[in-house]
């Protein structure tokens, strides 16, 4: 996130129970947000406010220039484990273990809206509802449950559109693009779901173990799972162009920028990998525990944060820039060489 400065903000929560917003260019903690009394499970920016959300049940709203708690909300009545902005920042979702998804606008504590009618914890959350195109969905989200479904939800009408049946185990993530979208399984599959027509378009079966992770490329879906292995699928056949192998443990977050995957492993390490050839460019090593999140912050720079309880930044430099720095440093050399002489 960047602030009104230039400066480029970036939020990590922790099991402390607090919350850090840390001034990249210094490297530096900026704030500190004290107030819940448990581990923080989820963090989003909201324009000029940053959401939490903690496993004591409630949701904080912060101001992120001076810190300060703006608003507490506690209407779930368990853990709070994700977080979806809406409308260019003015209202988010949270998804809760009490099953329930609840509507906030970001000036007030009381909610919107909510939403009621998976049977056991909600794991994860989608909505293209914040993005500039005209696909039927933007006014519309998905959750993922333990009871081995997805819902698809009108936000407006707070009417659940139709229940995704088809997966035998709990469901870890998903991602809607266009009117499609994608599921992934405890049950070593992904599901690909037509949101007009409410049905299965075609199951991806190939991983050996849980899939814990989806995100939609430009060149096809990708996925990520416990049995080390990221896949490049091919949405409209359901097949598997490509499998990105090296991890050598469960592989629990996943983030594309361009050409380029990043992943982060319990194996203690991220890799770079090349869309297009499944390549690893570069491994991070440098951790000392698993690795759970992973995060672009552009094609050069890189955030990972680990049970090791650190956060880092990572410089990658691209082959053009490293060009350009080589140069760079043998035009000086031979000035300086010119300059002895």
């Amino acid at each position: 996130n960047n602030n009104n400065f230039g400066n480029i903000l970036v939020a990590s929560g922790s099991d402390d129970g607090l919350i850090r917003i840390w001034d990249y260019e210094f490297s530096r903690s900026s704030s500190v947000l004290k107030g819940h009394t448990s581990n923080i499970l989820c963090v989003s920016f909201c324009g000029e406010h940053l959401i939490s959300g903690s496993n004591d049940n409630s949701l904080r709203i912060w101001d992120i220039y001076s810190g300060e708690c703006k608003h507490v909300l506690q209407e779930h009545t368990d853990a709070v484990v994700c977080l979806q902005p809406l409308e260019n920042n003015l209202k988010f979702l949270s998804a809760s273990y009490d099953r329930t998804v609840r509507l906030w606008s970001i000036n007030d504590s009381k909610a919107i809206e909510k939403y009621e009618g998976h049977t056991a914890e909600i794991e994860c959350i989608h909505s293209n509802n914040n993005n500039n195109n005209n696909s039927n969905s933007n006014n519309q989200f998905v959750t993922g449950s333990d009871d081995q479904t997805a819902k698809l939800w009108d936000i407006e009408k707070n009417v659940c559109l139709t229940t995704f049946i088809g997966h035998t185990g709990i469901i870890w993530s998903l991602q809607i693009q266009d009117n499609i979208l994608a599921t992934a399984s405890d049950d070593c599959t992904i599901n690909l779901w037509d949101l007009n027509q409410h049905k299965l378009i075609r199951t991806l079966n190939g991983h050996n173990d849980s899939v814990m992770c989806v995100q939609f490329s430009k060149a096809g879906l990708v996925s990520a799972s416990s049995d080390g292995t990221l896949r490049l699928w091919d949405i409209s056949t359901g097949y598997c162009k490509r499998t990105f192998t090296g991890h050598t443990a469960e592989i629990e977050s996943i983030d594309i920028l361009d050409d380029r995957i990043i992943s982060g492993s319990f194996d203690r390490t991220a890799r770079i990998w090349d869309l297009a050839t499944g390549k690893t460019i570069k491994r991070l090593k440098g951790h000392t525990a698993e690795i759970v999140g992973v995060r672009f912050l552009n094609k050069d720079t890189i955030f990972t944060c680990s049970d090791d309880t650190t956060l880092r930044s990572w410089l990658i430099q691209s082959k053009q820039n490293q060009n350009q720095n080589q140069n760079q440093q043998q035009s000086q050399n031979q000035q300086n060489q010119q300059n002895h002489q």
